[in-house]
């Protein structure tokens, strides 16, 4: 029986808690208020985005059924019935963790029903399932099948029937699949045309006459080769290449948007990366220096201001400095850097995994963050509320370093000086204003209450501003009296203050210490007088008020003489407390004021020498007295000022040079692994993410080893810079191919994911890129060599009906690409023919602190020395499709517009290159036609056709023998050269 009654009570028990979890039926009233205040807002705010029906649902979240908005999404329960507090949905309404909905927030009654509606239970009629299918599982094995995640094989080249027609391995690969196709190449360019096509690839400048002339004497297939190693080693291969890696670097001189600011030193990377083309820098090395030179040894300064230059590739992007969200923009910038460096490197879109696994490539969040955790252990920005970049200080020798480090001492003694001198002669002034005035000076005007003006006293005064402090002396206002604006306090030993006398005329001079009196002030304060008759020591008891005025003491009278090395020396050694360096006076024995105050001093009363009744007459002369003294106060004054003055402009002048900074990153004092986003959202944190590579990327399932004192970087860069990686030399081959070719091999140049397009000639890619690893050290410009010299390079644009036919894009290459040349070139072109091109290398573009907006392009420089600022891009960029440089541009646009025919005809700066190329071609000798020959070769790399030749000679003629009539004429011709498609097509 007691058995059965403990079943029964424990039943009862369990009944009893689990009543309470049994929902109740919702009332008539609670489902009419949900349809009434809480179904529409649902329907019209949330189910665009939280719905089965919603093209992109997000953070996992369904809002449309019952069990969808309790079990939630990514971030848990979206409401706890009768508990409101506890969901996100409230939360976010209200704008507290995420602001939903986006567009705005809702109104302060909506917000409230819905916690009433949470409170009351949630009553909720609706039905459905909680989740929608998941997407499926990144299978990271399958995805490494796809061709560009496997590591390239070198293929043999393949046979060929026309054998005599291949020049190079290269021309094999091309040539077996146009046999394939039953189609048959173009033929081979002429010389001139081919000449002009190679100078624009590998420098991107004309040939002059002169060079055309020579090569179209001798066009063997030696003297091409000559001119191809004569242009690889042109310092303007540099410039040209150089120019084609700083669109995939984002290079920008300003950061853009509408709080813009100007980068002074991106300059400096833009050099770097020419100086790195043009000494043919091995791509793995340039790769790793762009990420993690910082963390290089380096053997010279040379090398380490090299490596340091270079990580300004992680600095360069359009980062919004102003954002007010600190950690929001922190993980802005690491999202920009991560996408960079794998669509410039890897042709990878990984950025798109910030939010959620990619959709097309095997690149998962938890990836995204593995990379994300390297860069957060990157120190990048700089805090303020509109932040700042890191920069760092390139190496100087060390006779350089002590030089500057001599330098910024010696100049900031010397503007101190100055400042206290300026200073000194305002409060002067004054005073002299007052004395002449019949007024008493306002010490409050000039020093602090309690302090006495350093012109008010008598005789010559030096402020502790004025000596040669050695050691440790801190300045300060915190006790009263004192001299001037400050005093200095010292307790380090070896600390010194050194008084020079300024004394004008030999004689006995009084010499007292000024003080603020203090309990921690020393009792022994060491003070040694140099004098004529030798050395005198005093010990002053600094923690008492002094006996004159509660300021001074007496040190003594001492014969003084001019030119001489008297001086006050007050020392620290031995002292038992703080040592307090002021004023000292020179008082010379018949001053009449010091003789007064001397006479204080001895009786202690304030009665005055002077008799009552002439009181007044001797108030006037120590009146006319302190004016005589104020005024030649003043004149020692300003002569001090301006003799500090050009002290300092000279020191300016001869100043050694100043340490270098540049834009650049650093080791994060905290490293480590960070977390997924969910959603992307910096503060909602998920799982851990430990730091690591792209896994479909890597030989193994294992994250590589990063020390833990370390960002990764180094790791990351050695990663992407392996000849290992299956990406990092397909993409580099295929964009050099597409600077040669006019298209890249894979046409989707950033882009060799699943929605970019397969290589058209896949051998021949991966041929390339493991002879780039294996057999050229990484040399882009060996690659580049064994390219132009193919015969497919030097091929015809022109095609038979036949060819055209068969292959339209080209894909099969069989002819040569006819393209438009680039912004750059045309400037560039414009400028050669004109006579105008500035080729001076490297430097600044525009002076520091210039701002972006109304600059006034009048450079005549190379196009690579032109800013490029992200707001305002010069106008003939704009017109001729430069390249974003807010993002990573491998293939700019290639538009034809009546805009840019426009510009050829109306620009003011094509115009002035017009009258410019004129004026040059009447000062050089020869008759008309030999001047159209020579301007046609320079500015088109051919002679003119007969109707052009007749055109331009009967236009010319028609003009006479006027000298301005003929200036006129032939501007009209070049403008109508530089106008024409042959000018900026390259064929």
């Amino acid at each position: 029986m007691n058995g059965l009654l403990v079943k029964y009570c424990v039943c009862l028990l369990l009944l009893a808690a689990v009543a309470p979890l049994a929902a109740a039926e919702p009332t008539t009233a609670e489902l009419d208020f949900f349809e009434a205040e809480i179904r529409p807002v649902l329907v019209k705010h949330c189910y665009e985005c939280h719905s089965r029906d919603a093209k992109n649902i997000r953070g996992g979240l369904l809002l449309d059924t019952r069990a969808g908005i309790r079990q939630g999404g990514e971030s848990g329960p979206a409401i706890v019935p009768g508990k409101p507090e506890e969901g996100e949905l409230l939360a976010s309404l209200r704008y507290e963790t995420f602001e939903m909905p986006p567009r705005g927030k809702l109104n302060e009654k909506t917000i409230a029903a819905f916690e009433q509606w949470i409170r009351s239970g949630a009553a909720d009629p609706r039905e459905g399932e909680a989740k929608v299918a998941a997407a499926p599982k990144i299978d990271i094995a399958a995805a490494r099948q796809r061709w560009a995640f496997q590591k390239p094989q070198r293929h043999p080249a393949p046979a060929v029937r026309q054998n005599a027609w291949p020049r190079t391995d290269v021309d094999q690969f091309i040539l077996a699949k146009l046999e394939a196709a039953q189609a048959t190449p173009s033929a081979d360019a002429e010389p001139a045309v081919l000449l002009r096509r190679l100078y624009y690839d590998l420098i991107g400048l004309p040939p002059t006459s002169t060079e055309l002339q020579a090569f179209l004497a001798n066009p063997s297939p030696q003297a091409w080769e000559a001119t191809v190693d004569r242009l690889l080693q042109s310092p303007h291969f540099g410039e040209r290449w150089g120019r084609h890696w700083l669109d995939v670097a984002r290079y920008a001189d300003s950061v853009g948007g509408g709080r813009t600011r100007t980068l002074d030193e991106a300059w400096r990377y833009r050099d770097y990366v020419i100086q790195a083309m043009h000494q043919d820098k091995p791509f793995d090395q340039f790769i790793v220096e762009q990420l993690a030179g910082d963390l290089l040894p380096a053997a010279t300064n040379a090398a380490r201001a090299e490596q340091l230059t270079a990580t300004g590739f992680l600095v360069l992007g359009p980062t919004t400095y102003e954002l007010q969200d600190k950690e929001r923009l922190r993980m802005d910038v690491i999202d920009e850097q991560i996408d960079t460096m794998s669509r410039a490197f890897l042709g990878m879109t990984t950025g798109c995994a910030r939010c959620h696994d990619h959709k097309f490539d095997p690149i998962p969040t938890r990836d995204y963050y593995a990379l994300a955790g390297v860069f957060r252990s990157t120190k990048t920005l700089t805090p303020g509320s509109v932040s700042g970049f890191v920069t760092r200080e390139l190496p100087q020798s060390e006779d350089a370093a002590l030089a500057w480090k001599n330098h910024q001492a010696a100049q900031k003694k010397i503007d101190d000086a100055y400042a206290h001198a300026r200073q000194d002669v305002k409060d002067q002034d004054a005073v002299l204003k007052a004395l002449v005035a019949g007024d008493s000076p306002d010490d409050s005007k000039t020093v602090a209450a309690g302090a006495v003006p350093l012109a008010s006293l008598p005789g010559l005064v030096v402020d502790e501003t004025d000596a040669e402090l050695t050691g440790a002396w801190a300045a300060s206002q915190g006790a009263f009296p004192y001299v001037g604006r400050e005093y200095r306090y010292s307790s380090r030993g070896r600390s010194q203050a050194r008084y020079r006398a300024p004394i004008a005329a030999a004689g006995l001079y009084e010499i007292r210490l000024s003080y603020s009196p203090h309990a921690n002030r020393a009792k022994n304060a060491k003070v040694v007088v140099h004098h004529a008759g030798g050395e005198s020591e005093s010990r002053i008891d600094q923690s008492q008020p002094g006996a004159i005025d509660g300021l001074f003491v007496s040190l003594g009278q001492f014969e003084l003489a001019p030119d001489s090395q008297h001086a006050v020396v007050l020392e620290c050694q031995d002292a038992n407390g703080a040592v307090v360096a002021d004023a000292v006076q020179f008082l010379a024995i018949n001053d009449t004021t010091a003789s007064a105050d001397k006479a204080t001093e001895q009786d202690g009363s304030e009665e005055t020498v002077e008799k009552p009744n002439d009181a007044s007459e001797s108030d006037k002369k120590k009146r006319k007295a302190a004016v005589a003294a104020a005024r030649t106060r003043l004149a020692q004054l300003e002569a001090e000022v301006a003799r500090l003055k050009q002290e300092a402009d000279d020191s300016k002048a001869n100043a050694p040079a100043a340490p270098v900074k540049v834009m650049g990153v650093q080791e994060e004092e905290q490293t480590g692994d960070y977390y997924v986003c969910i959603r992307g959202e910096a503060r909602n944190l998920g799982e851990a993410a430990p730091r690591g590579f792209l896994t479909a990327l890597s030989d193994s399932e294992e994250p590589p080893v990063i020390p833990p004192n370390a960002s990764g970087r180094l790791e990351v860069a050695r990663w992407i810079a392996s000849g290992q990686n299956p990406l990092t030399a397909r993409v580099i081959v295929n964009r050099v191919w597409r600077h040669l070719f006019g298209a890249g091999i894979v046409r989707s140049t950033d882009n060799f994911g699943a929605m970019g397009e397969a290589p058209s000639h896949p051998d021949l890619l991966d041929t390339l890129a493991v002879k780039l690893v294996d057999d050229l050290d990484w040399s882009l410009k060996r690659l580049i060599r064994e390219l132009v010299l193919s015969r497919t390079y030097q091929l015809s644009s022109t095609a038979s009906a036949e060819l055209l036919k068969i292959d339209p894009e080209n894909r099969l290459l069989g002819r040569a690409e006819q393209r438009r040349m680039d912004a750059e070139a045309i400037r560039d072109y414009l400028l050669v023919v004109s006579g105008q091109l500035d080729l001076t290398p490297g430097g600044r573009s525009f002076p520091p602190g210039t701002s972006e907006f109304g600059y006034q392009f009048k450079s005549v420089r190379r196009s690579v020395y032109v800013p490029v600022f992200r707001n305002t891009l010069h106008e003939l960029f704009d017109v001729f499709d430069f390249a974003d440089p807010s993002l990573v541009s491998g293939d700019r646009t290639v538009s034809i517009l009546p805009t840019q025919a426009l510009f050829m005809m109306n620009s003011p700066f094509v115009m002035d290159q017009a009258t410019a190329a004129a004026q040059r071609l009447l000062s050089e000798p020869g008759n008309a036609q030999e001047r159209l020959e020579r301007f046609y070769q320079q500015a088109l790399g051919r002679s003119p056709a007969e109707n052009e030749k007749r055109l331009s000679l009967a236009y010319v003629a028609a003009a006479g023998d006027d000298p301005a009539a003929q200036q006129e004429a032939w501007s009209g011709v070049c403008q109508a050269v530089f106008a024409s498609l042959d000018f900026r097509y390259i064929r």
